[in-house]
């Protein structure tokens, strides 16, 4: 609780810090008023703070314009002075050779024949606006993080590998891991479900087929529809992701990376006792009818 001031206490003469007259508590004004007052009226208070508004007004970087909390040798903000400082020890002809090196070759290599610090290097081309070009981009900076992860990967270690594998075998996280993995992408691709696999699963329930959608085969993958009972699968492949000949060109590194997933799936599950049936996307589309006969006779023969 806060001592009360008594008005007697307060009504002593106080000094106007800008006439330096005497002056007095005023009728209508609270004691705690009166002590933060430093001025005897308005007009001594308006002028002192026109001459203080007056001093930081000199206090202002000459080269942005920004305000200075104080008064420096070189009147400029830290940032002006950071960016003057930097600048300051290029030459013309080390700005020339950045300009026409840096896009093909990167900071380090201009850095080695400048005798620079890099770092330097890519924050002068940073402030110059210079970018590197996409292959030299890529072979500076991925193919430096991938030697470098292929020169000092910890997982090389066989004690790592073993203290790792240990772990993870003792407290189960590995397992859990893959099949909050599966869990998830199983939801998302349930409620992604593509052109394809829509119309096919709408013909397989017309055709009054019991089927799963988005079956998953623990702990390896996904498929786009089993039944489970008579150990089938069905996989609905887009012809483009999926590389289909029926588009006439030539595969793409992705797409026959594809194919060599799809051909190690089929395998495995072969070898697990399932059946196998794929669909490309444009025989889906042409051809339903076909399609659900082939999957009527593989479930007679079955």
């Amino acid at each position: 609780m806060k001592k009360r001031i008594r008005r007697e206490n307060v009504s002593g003469p106080k000094i106007c810090a800008e006439c330096g007259e005497k002056f007095y508590i005023r009728d209508n004004e609270a004691p705690c008023q009166f002590q933060k007052r430093t001025h005897c009226s308005i007009p001594c208070r308006n002028r002192a703070n026109a001459r203080k508004q007056t001093v930081m007004q000199k206090y202002i970087c000459q080269r942005c314009g920004a305000r200075l909390k104080r008064a420096n040798k070189s009147n400029l903000c830290r940032t002006c002075h950071d960016a003057l400082s930097l600048n300051s020890w290029w030459t013309l002809e080390q700005v020339g050779f950045l300009k026409e090196h840096y896009a093909e070759h990167g900071p380090r290599w201009v850095a080695d024949r400048l005798d620079l610090d890099p770092i330097k290097v890519r924050d002068k081309a940073n402030r110059m606006g210079l970018t590197m070009n996409p292959e030299t981009y890529y072979k500076v900076v991925h193919l430096k993080a991938k030697e470098y992860m292929l020169n000092h990967n910890p997982m090389k270690d066989p004690d790592v590998v073993k203290k790792v594998s240990d772990t993870q075998e003792r407290t189960g996280v590995r397992e859990r891991t893959y099949q909050k993995l599966l869990a998830g992408q199983q939801r998302l691709r349930k409620s992604t479900v593509t052109k394809i696999q829509r119309k096919l699963y709408s013909a397989m329930s017309a055709a009054g087929i019991e089927f799963e959608p988005e079956y998953l085969i623990k702990p390896k993958f996904i498929v786009d529809a089993a039944m489970p009972k008579h150990k089938i699968i069905i996989q609905a492949d887009g012809c483009y992701w999926h590389g289909h000949n029926c588009r006439g060109k030539k595969l793409t590194r992705r797409q026959a990376s594809q194919q060599a997933r799809d051909r190690a799936q089929d395998k495995y599950l072969q070898s697990c006792g399932w059946t196998v049936l794929r669909f490309w996307g444009c025989e889906i589309n042409s051809d339903i009818d076909s399609c659900i006969r082939k999957i009527l006779t593989t479930l007679d023969t079955e």
